[in-house]
């Protein structure tokens, strides 16, 4: 079981998560979001593309869908 965990992509998989919850706490998140809403929030139906917006923005700077559900869906 250990030689199987012993693998440096499921390293990556903890740091990315890791980094995530390090931009969330250091609101890097809420900085994103509060930029997307400036952008959009003014057009009609503009929380839910805010959402994404934000989510597409966080991914591109973490690199991983992981990290911007730990960052962003908290």
């Amino acid at each position: 079981m250990f030689l199987k965990l012993d693998k440096f992509s499921l390293l990556s998989i903890m740091f990315f998560v890791l980094s995530g919850n390090l931009m969330a706490h250091g609101a890097i998140a809420r900085k994103i979001v509060e930029t997307a809403n400036a952008f959009i929030g003014s057009l009609k139906a503009g929380l839910p593309v805010t959402g994404v917006v934000s989510c597409a923005m966080f991914g591109a700077v973490s690199g991983s869908a992981l990290a911007t559900l730990a960052a962003i869906g908290v």
